[in-house]
């Protein structure tokens, strides 16, 4: 694992969470076998969006592989978009086709902070804001491409800057379901700061 810059912590639901601003840029976790998922996928963490600069320009990554002949990524939509502060989940296919589901009838706080996750299972996209789905998901059957870019967590080339914290990144090589979502997000309910 890598950081762009120096590292900088905030309190967060579960502990300690990482600050990404200008100065850390991201924090990078090199290319490696188990990070090529090319079927179902989970991307899963807490994130804190900090006004104002994460919302002004375009779509600021949370966290990915790549984007634009990458693999998959998990994007807020910027306040210079349409259906600002809600999330923008991609899946990038081995033909070269860019899959978007932006549902867009729950948005992320702002400056607090929300759990969120994003599945695919093979057939469908599905987004989750604080353990509740967000839309009816999408139905998509895609081969998900490899990428030589590594994971990324606060910023993805072509992607506007994150600022804010993360906390608890992970990605699994499975979609989870509705109420293994709901249980993460309960259990750092309790220690979500404002």
């Amino acid at each position: 694992m890598t950081t762009i810059g120096p590292v900088q912590r905030a309190r967060g639901p579960r502990g300690k969470a990482l600050q990404v601003t200008e100065e850390l840029q991201c924090v990078e976790v090199k290319t490696a076998p188990a990070l090529e998922l090319h079927g179902p996928l989970t991307l899963e963490g807490w994130v804190r969006l900090d006004d104002p600069k994460c919302r002004t320009l375009g779509n600021p990554a949370l966290f990915g592989k790549g984007y634009e002949k990458g693999s998959y990524s998990l994007h807020a939509r910027g306040v210079s978009m349409p259906n600002s502060g809600t999330l923008w989940f991609e899946l990038d296919a081995a033909d070269g086709k860019r899959h978007i589901y932006n549902p867009t009838d729950v948005v992320l706080s702002q400056n607090e902070w929300d759990h969120v996750a994003a599945t695919y299972d093979g057939t469908t996209m599905r987004v989750y804001i604080n353990g509740r789905q967000v839309g009816n998901g999408m139905q998509k059957t895609v081969d998900i491409a490899t990428c030589a870019e590594p994971f990324r967590i606060g910023w993805l080339p072509c992607c506007a800057q994150f600022t804010g914290g993360m906390e608890d990144v992970r990605l699994y090589s499975r979609a989870l379901s509705h109420g293994e979502i709901f249980a993460r997000f309960k259990a750092g309910w309790a220690g979500r700061k404002h």
